[in-house]
């Protein structure tokens, strides 16, 4: 099942993974769709300058993510992102 959302980032850490009743192994993928501000992907703690992975305005990620695991991220302003989950 394909399953996609926008979602509008600030600095308080929110979560990429779609929650639903769907519990089954999925590849994410992550687009910040901002002209210029990065995003910082990570744990819940994440933040500016706790995180794991910086994307960049522009970029997209993949990853592929085992049943239940949970996916947050922040912005350095208000950013939005594209979320597709398959």
């Amino acid at each position: 099942m394909l399953r996609t959302r926008n979602l509008t980032l600030t600095s308080t850490a929110q979560e990429l993974t779609i929650d639903d009743s769907i519990d089954t192994a999925n590849t994410i993928s992550v687009q910040n769709t901002d002209a210029s501000a990065p995003i910082y992907i990570g744990n819940a703690s994440v933040t500016s300058s706790n995180y794991g992975i910086k994307l960049a305005a522009g970029q997209i990620w993949s990853a592929d993510l085992a049943p239940n695991d949970k996916l947050f991220a922040v912005g350095t302003s208000t950013v939005s992102v594209l979320i597709l989950e398959r």
